[in-house]
This record gives C-alpha cells, structure tokens and sequence, in this order.
C-alpha cells in the first residue's frame, strides 16, 4: 500500500468522531514481560508504566494529551512509510520517507541475562535460562539515506499525568 493510500487511510479512520486519537489497532505494541509500551504510528510512545505493567504511568498520552509522551520521529512527517516487528522479536520498527532521506526507528525493552538467583530476588521464579527484564525503553535511529531532521521530545507526565516531570543538567559534562 502506497504511503498517500495509508495515510488517507489512517486520516479517515482517526476522525470518526473527531477524535485526535489513533485507532488503538494502529498502536505498537512491545514489552520485556514486566513492563509494556504502546507506541503510535507517529513515534510517541503513548503508554508506558515503570517499574511494572500495575505501576503509575510516565507516559499516558493514549488517554490525555497533556499526560506524557517520548515521540521520536522526523520534524515534518508523522504518518511512516511502513511499520514492523523484526521475525521472531518484540522489537518494533517503523520506516521513515521524508522529502530529504529515509529513516528507521527501533524500539524494544530490554531483557538482559538472568542476574541473581537468590531466594527472594524476585516476585517470581523462573527456569534456569530465562532472561530478567532490565525496564529500559531503548530506541535507535538510523539515517539509510539522505537527511533527515529528526525530533526528540520527552515529556514524563507522572502518576497518570499528576506530576510533570522536570529535566535539569547535573554536572560540568554529559558524561
């Protein structure tokens, strides 16, 4: 399906009822199986509750505008050329075609290796040579061709949008 067919597409689905939300079907969805994220067709992640499924969220845009997002995408594009899940992964990508180069976006929740074996390490036990969940939202970007301007706009909106997050800069360096 051609970029203009999605787009109408999408366009016309999302204004049933004049809502500015995303049809829930168009969200992705990616998880370390103790947290989870939902992340629209735009690059903004819309859901996301740390440290676990049951916790507060930080971003929960999917039900109030104003109660927390991470978009990662091109500055003049919000509709992508293609979306994906890589074979055999939670790891989503999402393809981006601007005027002036291609993009593609990565998102996955880490899991790392199985770190402490001790009783009471965790709420639950698990097989010998499953893997702990790390809750680390990670996304990637790489430009395949041309350029592309690129935004990066996060906005933690704590407790379900109760509590506004606040960046500061400790230190002399990013280090």
């Amino acid at each position: 399906m051609s970029e203009q067919g999605f787009a109408t597409s999408r366009e016309s689905r999302s204004l049933l009822g004049g809502s500015p939300f995303p049809p829930i079907a168009d969200y992705g969805f990616i998880s370390d199986c103790e947290v989870c994220a939902l992340i629209a067709p735009s690059g903004n992640v819309e859901w996301m509750c740390v440290p676990r499924m049951d916790s507060p969220s930080i971003f929960a845009a999917i039900l109030d505008r104003h109660a927390g997002w991470f978009r990662l995408g091109p500055a003049d594009v919000t509709v992508p050329a293609d979306r994906r899940y890589l074979a055999g992964t939670m790891v989503l990508e999402t393809t981006w075609d601007t005027p002036t180069g291609w993009a593609v976006v990565r998102d996955v929740l880490l899991i790392g290796p199985w770190q402490d074996d001790s009783p009471g390490s965790s709420a639950h036990r698990r097989a010998p040579s499953d893997h702990q969940a790390e809750r680390v939202l990670l996304r990637t970007v790489r430009c395949l061709s041309g350029s592309i301007e690129l935004v990066l706009d996060c906005e933690p909106a704590f407790d379900y949008g109760r509590q506004r997050g606040a960046w500061r800069h400790l230190g002399d360096s990013y280090g």
